[in-house]
């Protein structure tokens, strides 16, 4: 950060400047999130420090279990012979709800792949 030639009146020190020589930006004050009634809702910091330690324990059971998965995507593909991609588009589309309206999908693909291909 860049100091200017202009000093503070009360304490005689440069003031500081921001990016290419402008004053910095005042703060904002925090906003929080909507509730239904578009309202902003109370931001209770509190409740993220006392949640802290379970969502960070979350946060790296979370990366094991995808990195993990990855691994056995990856051992899956090269013992079946398909794309890792394939593998992982199928078991995403079995483990969700849509599994039928994703079957319809790529029998579609399949057939214009097979009818249109030049």
């Amino acid at each position: 950060m860049q100091t200017s030639a202009v000093t503070d009146i009360e304490t005689g020190r440069p003031i500081p400047r921001g990016r290419r020589g402008a004053p910095p930006r005042p703060r904002r004050a925090a906003k929080g999130r909507k509730d239904a009634e578009k309202q902003e809702t109370v931001i209770e910091l509190a409740v993220l420090t006392d949640r802290a330690e379970e969502l960070i324990r979350l946060h790296k059971a979370s990366r094991l279990a995808a990195e993990e998965y990855g691994e056995a995507v990856k051992a899956a593909a090269e013992k079946s012979g398909l794309l890792a991609s394939v593998v992982r588009s199928y078991i995403t589309a079995r483990a969700g709800e849509d599994y039928p309206e994703k079957k319809r999908k790529v029998e579609q693909l399949a057939l214009v792949f097979e009818e249109c291909a030049g």
